[in-house]
């Protein structure tokens, strides 16, 4: 019985000295705990990042009520015979070329899609604000049981070795007993059996204890800490004259709990998708504006120049003589010459 002993204290120690073999840490408390699991769950920053998302898309919503402003450049070179886009006709030329686009656009009736839509966008927003809150209640929820539980394998704990003592000293009182022929051996082997038990128990609660805790850290999910001691709080036993009927108790959990809240504003951002799909049945009436102007290397355009005079000679016959007859005319003359981008603008 003494070997069995000494296993059991060995594993006691193997388990416990991992864990607890460290300087006592700082004590925390249930605010504390809960505090850091706030600031650190991963789910809590999901969320809250989906709380950031949601906004940026309802933000862009109500920029779609604005008119929209688009503009386009081109340019192009082309080589040996071109189509002048100028004045339609084929040149045989290097041909530069590039045009200019505006447009703008404004929706003055499309069937309540945008404003349901941006109605929609928001009552998700709320919804995932509300999230937040839920998944913070549940994380807090999730603290108060582990660190609740932690306090509980504590007590077992304290209340084995109790029990560890108590035994201990019985099989030491037996022993002398015993030796002294006023009490069986078997009442002996009884009560170094249950010590056995006893230390067993130990063992078990030292390791739902260092298990309970665990379980706490990683619902904190800090790495910086390693080992916790928690700050013992006195927890009141509700009274048994609570009379609240479960209906009001139901009812003021539907008016407190986010995520019921946020299940109802899904609801409402359900049926604005309905409105949003029959919005699709009208037609819709939108505001246009479009601006061009072309540019080309070959556009050209006629100036006026210095006339030209011309002098031709006929004859005539008279009285059988040719007689020569001299008139002058003038024709009119011109130039040509590119026109200039600048003056090009207003070319559509």
């Amino acid at each position: 019985m003494t070997s069995l002993k000494v296993w059991f204290l060995g594993v006691s120690l193997a388990v416990t000295l991992p864990a607890f073999g460290q300087t006592t840490a700082p004590k925390k408390s249930l605010q504390d705990c809960v505090d850091i699991a706030w600031k650190n769950n991963l789910q809590v920053k999901q969320s809250e990042v989906q709380v950031e998302v949601n906004r940026n898309t309802f933000e862009q919503s109500k920029y779609t009520r604005l008119p929209t402003l688009n503009s386009a450049i081109t340019q192009g070179l082309n080589l040996g015979r071109n189509i002048d886009p100028f004045t339609n006709a084929y040149v045989t030329q290097t041909l530069n070329y590039n045009n200019l686009n505006l447009t703008s656009s404004e929706i003055i009736y499309n069937g309540g899609i945008v404003t349901n839509t941006i109605k929609q966008n928001q009552q998700l927003l709320e919804a995932s604000k509300l999230d937040v809150q839920a998944t913070r209640d549940q994380v807090a929820l999730n603290v108060v049981l582990a660190y609740l539980q932690v306090l509980n394998n504590e007590d077992v704990l304290a209340v084995s070795r109790t029990q560890v003592d108590i035994t201990g000293q019985q099989v030491a009182r037996t022993e002398k007993l015993v030796s002294a022929g006023a009490l069986p051996q078997a009442n002996l082997l009884d009560l170094q059996a249950q010590y056995a038990n006893d230390e067993l128990s130990v063992v078990t609660a030292e390791n739902n204890l260092v298990i309970s805790k665990l379980q706490l850290l990683q619902l904190m999910n800090d790495p910086e800490i390693q080992e916790i001691t928690l700050d013992r709080m006195s927890v009141n036993t509700p009274d048994d004259t609570y009379n609240t009927p479960i209906q009001q108790i139901y009812a003021s959990a539907l008016k407190t709990q986010a995520a019921v809240q946020a299940a109802d504003l899904r609801t409402l951002s359900a049926r604005t998708g309905v409105a949003i799909a029959r919005g699709s049945y009208f037609p819709s009436l939108a505001f246009n504006v479009s601006l061009g102007s072309n540019y080309s290397s070959a556009a050209r355009r006629s100036l006026a120049g210095n006339p030209t005079t011309i002098t031709n000679t006929a004859y005539v016959d008279f009285q059988g003589q040719q007689v020569p007859i001299t008139f002058t005319t003038t024709q009119p003359g011109y130039t040509t010459q590119n026109i200039p981008w600048s003056e090009q603008l207003t070319n559509t």
